[in-house]
């Protein structure tokens, strides 16, 4: 939560604050009856400029990965934008 600065985490109800809405999900843990997952799907062109603003909220491989891997990929994806090459 702290790593991603609760970007993950929203409120959808307007009447209630966040936290309690997260605390009736903790005391009252049902299954919601509508989707509270979406898929985005973005054009390749916009990969860099989304990167960027994800990297601006401290939202990379290194903060949702902690360890080694995470770090190596997170630092592999700032070279590959710094270079300008958009690879996978």
């Amino acid at each position: 939560m702290a790593a991603q600065q609760g970007v993950f985490l929203c409120k959808l109800l307007h009447l209630a604050s966040f936290s309690q809405t997260l605390m009736r999900m903790i005391v009252h843990p049902e299954v919601p009856g509508q989707p509270v997952l979406r898929k985005l799907e973005l054009p390749a062109g916009s990969r860099k400029e989304f990167l960027k603003n994800l990297r601006a909220m401290n939202i990379h491989r290194a903060s949702l990965f902690p360890g080694l891997d995470g770090f190596a990929q997170s630092l592999r994806l700032d070279l590959e934008m710094k270079d300008g090459n958009e690879g996978t």
